[in-house]
């Protein structure tokens, strides 16, 4: 029984209640207010923080794993123990287990039974290498047969090493060891220089017809010496459209000299045509020579033409 004056106990254990939560209520607003107040409001070191707590979850997680997967393997080597006797019959000897082993368990039909000590030996050997001729030449006859597939394969191979073995060639080749071409600048001289010595031959052609005629003219008592002026009746090429008028053999030479030759012009426009004309078909002719060695041929036959306006009488 309370005593008497002290009030109702049920209220007072109320109040005490009350006050208990309100007291534990203001302590943890107060603890907040304290964790706000020292917070860290970096980004830099919550991030760092958070990469910590998730890289030592990930760790934690391994080590499971790990636990987990050594406590399957354990259970697993309990199981094989336990099944070790149950894998192979039992009346199997010790060499025909061995063979089993080997031919990955191929027979399948054969009764096992237990032999004499000096028996099975001699007949697992026997099967062994019946087995093993067997299964070799089985191998062999698979591996013999030739495919479309494998032949085109093995083409495309040994072609593809034709092409390396050629770039190899062309990328270590040798500077001296390549082919020079003809400089284009040489070749037109040469061609000009043959031009040249043949409108030189020609004048010295028809010179020496002159002087010849001069020299007949005075054997026979003409008067080219005398100082009379004489009409050369020689054609002298197609050079000079008029015969050549002089009175000795000075004034014959100096005279060739000064003479103008028109028809030089219809020589290179006869050349153009000519060479328009018969280039293809040398072309065709004489297979793999340089465009320098073409022309050369179709000068030569130029020189012989009967297009060439130097090769034409008047």
């Amino acid at each position: 029984m309370p005593q008497w004056g002290a009030g109702n106990t049920r209220a007072i254990e109320a109040r005490l209640r009350k006050k208990l939560e309100k007291d534990k209520k203001q302590k943890e607003l107060e603890e907040k207010k304290l964790d706000e107040f020292w917070k860290d409001d970096d980004k830099k070191a919550q991030a760092k923080m958070q990469r910590k707590i998730e890289a030592e979850n990930k760790r934690q997680q391994k080590l499971d794993r790990k636990k987990e997967l050594k406590a399957l393997y354990g259970e697993e080597e309990k199981s094989l123990k336990s099944n070790k006797e149950s894998e192979y019959p039992r009346n199997v000897s010790l060499y025909q287990m061995r063979f089993i082993v080997m031919t990955n368990v191929y027979i399948v039909d054969y009764e096992f039974e237990v032999y004499p000590p000096f028996f099975p030996p001699i007949l697992d050997c026997i099967l062994f290498i019946l087995f093993t001729l067997y299964f070799w030449h089985k191998q062999k006859a698979t591996n013999s047969k030739v495919t479309q597939a494998q032949i085109l394969q093995k083409l495309i191979e040994e072609k593809k090493k034709e092409m390396q073995e050629e770039k190899k060639k062309k990328n270590n080749l040798n500077v001296h060891e390549m082919e020079l071409e003809d400089n284009i600048n040489h070749i037109k001289r040469d061609e000009s220089n043959e031009y040249d010595e043949y409108i030189n031959g020609k004048k010295r052609e028809i010179k020496g017809k002159i002087m010849r005629s001069m020299c007949i003219n005075r054997c026979r008592g003409g008067g080219g010496a005398n100082g009379r002026e004489i009409n050369w009746p020689i054609s002298v090429g197609t050079f000079i459209e008029s015969p050549a008028f002089s009175t000795g053999i000075d004034d014959v030479i100096s005279a060739l000299d000064n003479v103008s030759f028109e028809k030089t012009k219809k020589v290179k426009v006869a050349y153009k045509k000519f060479e328009e004309e018969n280039l293809p078909l040398i072309k065709e002719q004489y297979k793999g020579l340089k465009l320098s060695q073409f022309k050369q041929i179709l000068w030569k036959q130029f020189k012989k033409s009967a297009d060439n306006p130097m090769n034409q009488k008047d």
